[in-house]
């Protein structure tokens, strides 16, 4: 069993890794800031497109194999993983998020 202490050193543990997942965060949506606003390269679009293109064909991918591999036999058609809806303002050049 645990102490109390080695309990309240786990929980400052978590602070810490509770600050890195907020900035790594923010960072992350910065750059989705940057890229929604339009203010990269077109070298780094084509890079993001690419990006997207493959994101899309893993999404096809999971779909099929839940699809593939459902043995439940209550579930005629399970319900398909969906990407995120894009943003209103997206690049129209973009796949869908």
């Amino acid at each position: 069993m645990r102490t109390m202490d080695e309990v309240l050193q786990l929980v400052y543990a978590q602070r810490g890794q509770i600050n890195s997942l907020a900035a790594l965060t923010s960072g992350i949506k910065q750059r989705l800031d940057e890229v929604i606003g339009g203010a990269l390269p077109p070298s780094v679009q084509a890079e993001v497109d690419k990006i997207f293109d493959e994101l899309n064909a893993n999404t096809a991918a999971i779909n099929k194999a839940v699809r593939a591999n459902n043995d439940d036999p209550t579930d005629d058609d399970p319900a398909p993983v969906e990407p995120a809806p894009a943003p209103v303002d997206q690049d129209p050049r973009l796949p869908p998020l």
